[in-house]
């Protein structure tokens, strides 16, 4: 009796099987690729804005001096008011618009010193600070001198501006809200007024 040939070990892989494992598996070289999360560009931070320096306030005896030049030069001593009735332009508007009146100082011959604080350094730029001066000797009709100083600002005619700005919104936006015919429209329809789309004139 011819020998019979021994039969394949138990885990050989039968050839039909074989054959689809080699037409499956990736050719030679062929690496598989790697899921990777998209790199996410961090943007630097903003420089922060510089911060204008805090500044001491006038004295008590300076307060006094500055009422009673302002007196003697027939003026309220408001500067806010007198600023934004200037004849002013440009940088040099700008200046008065965001100064504030630190005190007014006498001077040799009778002359005033308006001493005044600015929050930017740009502000005395354009020739800014002579125009100043040129607008305040012809509204008082004397030699007035200007000098400036950087610090943080509040008593400003553009805050004073600013205020009465939002005075007028809050008024425009409660006109509107309380107005018959728009609390019908929101009562009835569920109408809603859009924010900022309410102007003050």
């Amino acid at each position: 009796m011819p020998d019979m040939p021994e039969p394949p070990p138990f885990d050989a892989i039968p050839p039909w099987e074989e054959d689809a494992r080699v037409d499956t598996m990736p050719p030679a070289g062929f690496a598989a690729e790697k899921k990777t999360e998209p790199a996410v560009a961090v943007a630097p931070a903003a420089p922060a804005a510089p911060v204008a320096p805090q500044r001491p306030a006038a004295t008590p005896a300076q307060q006094q001096e500055t009422a009673r030049i302002a007196a003697e030069l027939g003026w309220d001593g408001h500067w806010p008011s007198l600023a934004a009735s200037l004849a002013l332009r440009g940088v040099a508007h700008q200046m008065a618009f965001q100064s504030e009146l630190v005190r007014c100082e006498a001077l040799n011959g009778g002359n005033v010193c308006f001493h005044l604080r600015i929050p930017l350094d740009t502000l005395r730029s354009s020739g800014s600070v002579e125009k100043l001066v040129a607008a305040l000797s012809e509204r008082f009709g004397k030699e007035i001198r200007v000098e400036t100083e950087l610090g943080a600002v509040a008593d400003t005619a553009n805050a004073v501006a600013e205020a009465e700005r939002a005075e007028r919104q809050r008024k425009a936006e409660q006109k509107m809200t309380s107005d018959p015919f728009v609390m019908t429209m929101m009562r009835e329809f569920g109408a809603t007024i859009v924010p900022g789309s309410i102007q003050a004139l």
